[in-house]
């Protein structure tokens, strides 16, 4: 609440917010500055299933779900008083495929789809727009561990039919796109940017 207010205060309503905070089972283990900038080897990629410590799964339902949620929550009244508004949420491919190595995060990637379309449905009849973008691999921090392990990239670029990861910017321009009347008869939505790893 306090944030979204000083916002207001800053800069006038807000007409979009993109809920883009991610952390993953192997960050919330180690801690983001244990991990993220640093190198680890490729083994640290588990294979099989391994239960997730009530602590970390916290962590990474929190932040995907409940942050999402909070966000929302804080946004969405002034919204609605304005009949006006344009939310995204960041989801992932592992929604639909499953981490291998992170179930937490699968979990709870899937929720934010399952919230965006609940939500959407919810705030369609205020000129409110709801929709979730679900990114494949994309070269950021988060995924260092993949970037900047030879070994490990070249098993993602051959699981991808585009054959490499994806940028930023790429995710951003379908955001944007969400974003802008060009998409305004779009709701309840995911948009899958991917390169094509879901078509294996």
């Amino acid at each position: 609440d306090s944030l979204v207010q000083k916002t207001e205060d800053q800069l006038g309503p807000i007409d979009i917010l993109v809920n883009n905070a991610g952390i993953g089972q192997l960050v919330a283990e180690a801690g983001v500055s244990g991990i993220v900038g640093t190198d680890r080897p490729s083994s640290t990629i588990r294979a099989g299933w391994v239960p997730t410590p009530e602590d970390v799964w916290d962590k990474v339902i929190d932040t995907h779900l409940k942050g999402t949620n909070l966000c929302c929550q804080a946004v969405a009244p002034r919204m609605v008083e304005r009949k006006k508004g344009n939310i995204i949420n960041i989801s992932s491919v592992m929604a639909f495929s499953g981490g291998s190595f992170d179930v937490a995060y699968s979990s709870a990637k899937a929720a934010v789809i399952m919230f965006t379309r609940g939500l959407a449905r919810d705030l369609g009849g205020y000129k409110i727009r709801v929709n979730a973008i679900a990114p494949g691999y994309v070269k950021t921090e988060m995924t260092r561990l993949i970037w900047r392990n030879p070994e490990v990239l070249k098993l993602w670029e051959d699981r991808t039919p585009l054959g490499r990861l994806g940028e930023p910017g790429e995710i951003a321009s379908v955001a944007l796109f969400l974003a802008s009347d060009a998409s305004s008869f779009i709701t309840g939505q995911t948009i899958v940017a991917d390169g094509g790893y879901l078509l294996f």
